[in-house]
Protein backbone atom coordinates (compact mmCIF):
# COMPACT_ATOMS: atom_id res chain seq x y z
CA UNK A 1 0.00 0.00 0.00
CA UNK A 2 2.67 2.50 1.02
CA UNK A 3 4.79 1.56 -1.99
CA UNK A 4 1.90 2.49 -4.27
CA UNK A 5 1.38 5.83 -2.52
CA UNK A 6 5.04 6.70 -3.06
CA UNK A 7 4.98 5.47 -6.68
CA UNK A 8 1.85 7.54 -7.33
CA UNK A 9 3.41 10.63 -5.75
CA UNK A 10 6.59 10.30 -7.82
CA UNK A 11 4.58 9.77 -10.99
CA UNK A 12 2.24 12.71 -10.28
CA UNK A 13 5.28 14.95 -9.80
CA UNK A 14 6.97 13.61 -12.96
CA UNK A 15 10.00 12.53 -10.94
CA UNK A 16 12.15 10.08 -12.86
CA UNK A 17 13.13 7.22 -10.58
CA UNK A 18 14.23 3.60 -10.44
CA UNK A 19 12.95 1.14 -7.86
CA UNK A 20 15.18 -1.66 -6.53
CA UNK A 21 14.24 -4.59 -4.30
CA UNK A 22 16.84 -6.18 -2.03
CA UNK A 23 17.29 -7.99 1.27
CA UNK A 24 16.58 -6.16 4.52
CA UNK A 25 19.30 -3.65 5.35
CA UNK A 26 19.55 -2.14 8.82
CA UNK A 27 23.02 -0.60 8.77
CA UNK A 28 24.75 1.91 6.50
CA UNK A 29 27.46 -0.69 5.89
CA UNK A 30 24.87 -3.07 4.43
CA UNK A 31 23.54 -0.49 2.00
CA UNK A 32 27.06 0.57 1.04
CA UNK A 33 27.96 -3.04 0.18
CA UNK A 34 24.76 -3.49 -1.84
CA UNK A 35 25.28 -0.22 -3.70
CA UNK A 36 28.86 -1.16 -4.60
CA UNK A 37 27.90 -4.70 -5.64
CA UNK A 38 25.21 -3.29 -7.95
CA UNK A 39 27.72 -0.77 -9.37
CA UNK A 40 25.12 1.98 -9.27
CA UNK A 41 26.01 5.59 -10.02
CA UNK A 42 25.45 8.13 -7.26
CA UNK A 43 25.44 7.71 -3.49
CA UNK A 44 23.43 6.25 -0.62
CA UNK A 45 22.57 8.63 2.15
CA UNK A 46 22.01 8.07 5.84
CA UNK A 47 18.84 9.55 7.27
CA UNK A 48 18.71 10.43 10.95
CA UNK A 49 15.49 11.27 12.77
CA UNK A 50 16.13 13.67 15.62
CA UNK A 51 14.15 15.66 18.16
CA UNK A 52 15.09 18.79 20.05
CA UNK A 53 15.60 18.76 23.81
CA UNK A 54 11.96 19.46 24.72
CA UNK A 55 10.59 17.21 21.96
CA UNK A 56 8.60 19.95 20.24
CA UNK A 57 10.66 20.00 17.02
CA UNK A 58 11.68 17.06 14.87
CA UNK A 59 14.36 16.92 12.22
CA UNK A 60 15.45 14.57 9.48
CA UNK A 61 19.15 15.01 8.84
CA UNK A 62 20.32 13.54 5.52
CA UNK A 63 24.08 13.02 5.22
CA UNK A 64 26.45 11.12 2.96
CA UNK A 65 27.30 7.80 4.61
CA UNK A 66 30.91 8.80 5.15
CA UNK A 67 30.05 11.90 7.22
CA UNK A 68 29.65 11.42 10.95
CA UNK A 69 26.79 12.85 12.97
CA UNK A 70 27.82 15.17 15.79
CA UNK A 71 25.34 16.70 18.25
CA UNK A 72 27.55 19.77 18.77
CA UNK A 73 27.65 20.53 15.03
CA UNK A 74 23.87 20.11 14.87
CA UNK A 75 23.45 22.55 17.77
CA UNK A 76 25.75 25.09 16.07
CA UNK A 77 23.76 24.85 12.82
CA UNK A 78 20.26 24.92 14.26
CA UNK A 79 20.57 26.41 17.73
CA UNK A 80 18.85 23.25 19.01
CA UNK A 81 20.12 20.62 21.43
CA UNK A 82 19.00 17.33 20.02
CA UNK A 83 18.95 13.60 20.45
CA UNK A 84 17.68 10.67 18.45
CA UNK A 85 13.90 10.45 18.40
CA UNK A 86 12.29 7.43 20.01
CA UNK A 87 10.76 4.61 18.02
CA UNK A 88 7.32 5.86 19.10
CA UNK A 89 8.01 9.33 17.69
CA UNK A 90 9.40 7.79 14.53
CA UNK A 91 6.21 5.80 14.07
CA UNK A 92 4.00 8.80 14.88
CA UNK A 93 5.62 11.26 12.46
CA UNK A 94 7.14 9.01 9.79
CA UNK A 95 5.22 5.75 10.02
CA UNK A 96 8.36 3.61 10.19
CA UNK A 97 10.64 1.78 12.59
CA UNK A 98 14.39 2.33 12.90
CA UNK A 99 16.32 1.33 9.79
CA UNK A 100 13.72 2.62 7.33
CA UNK A 101 13.86 6.41 7.71
CA UNK A 102 14.02 8.31 4.42
CA UNK A 103 12.61 11.46 2.85
CA UNK A 104 9.84 9.32 1.36
CA UNK A 105 8.56 8.80 4.92
CA UNK A 106 7.38 12.41 4.79
CA UNK A 107 4.34 11.01 2.95
CA UNK A 108 3.14 10.11 6.47
CA UNK A 109 3.86 13.58 7.91
CA UNK A 110 0.58 15.14 6.78
CA UNK A 111 1.09 18.23 8.95
CA UNK A 112 4.65 18.85 7.66
CA UNK A 113 5.95 18.70 11.22
CA UNK A 114 9.41 17.30 10.40
CA UNK A 115 12.09 19.77 9.30
CA UNK A 116 14.62 18.42 6.80
CA UNK A 117 18.32 19.27 6.61
CA UNK A 118 20.26 17.90 3.64
CA UNK A 119 24.01 18.00 3.26
CA UNK A 120 24.85 20.22 0.29
CA UNK A 121 27.35 17.64 -1.06
CA UNK A 122 24.47 15.24 -1.71
CA UNK A 123 22.74 17.76 -3.93
CA UNK A 124 25.80 17.67 -6.25
CA UNK A 125 25.55 13.94 -6.91
CA UNK A 126 24.15 12.31 -10.05
CA UNK A 127 21.73 10.06 -8.14
CA UNK A 128 20.59 9.50 -4.56
CA UNK A 129 19.12 6.30 -3.08
CA UNK A 130 16.55 6.11 -0.29
CA UNK A 131 14.36 3.42 1.27
CA UNK A 132 10.63 3.54 0.43
CA UNK A 133 9.43 3.37 4.08
CA UNK A 134 10.89 -0.14 4.37
CA UNK A 135 14.46 -1.34 4.35
CA UNK A 136 13.92 -4.02 1.68
CA UNK A 137 13.91 -1.60 -1.22
CA UNK A 138 15.65 1.48 -2.55
CA UNK A 139 14.50 4.27 -4.83
CA UNK A 140 16.96 6.08 -7.09
CA UNK A 141 16.20 9.77 -7.71
CA UNK A 142 18.17 12.78 -8.85
CA UNK A 143 18.79 15.64 -6.41
CA UNK A 144 16.35 17.71 -8.49
CA UNK A 145 13.75 14.95 -8.10
CA UNK A 146 14.30 14.92 -4.34
CA UNK A 147 13.88 18.70 -4.26
CA UNK A 148 10.62 18.44 -6.24
CA UNK A 149 9.34 15.80 -3.82
CA UNK A 150 10.26 17.86 -0.74
CA UNK A 151 8.68 21.01 -2.14
CA UNK A 152 5.46 19.12 -2.85
CA UNK A 153 5.32 17.70 0.70
CA UNK A 154 5.40 21.15 2.30
CA UNK A 155 7.98 20.29 4.95
CA UNK A 156 10.47 23.02 5.74
CA UNK A 157 13.83 21.97 4.32
CA UNK A 158 17.24 23.41 3.58
CA UNK A 159 20.71 22.36 2.52
CA UNK A 160 23.52 22.61 5.06
CA UNK A 161 27.30 22.49 4.82
CA UNK A 162 28.01 19.54 7.11
CA UNK A 163 31.76 19.16 7.78
CA UNK A 164 33.59 15.98 6.76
Amino acid sequence: MTDQIIRDALQALNITHEWYEHESMHRCEDTHEWHNAMQLPGVRAKNLFLRNKNGKRHFMLILPQEKAFDKDIFREMTGQKCGFASEDRMMKYLGVKPGSVSPFCLITDSEAHVEVLIDADLMQEEFLYFHPQRNTGSIQVTPAGLETFLNARGNQWETVEWPK
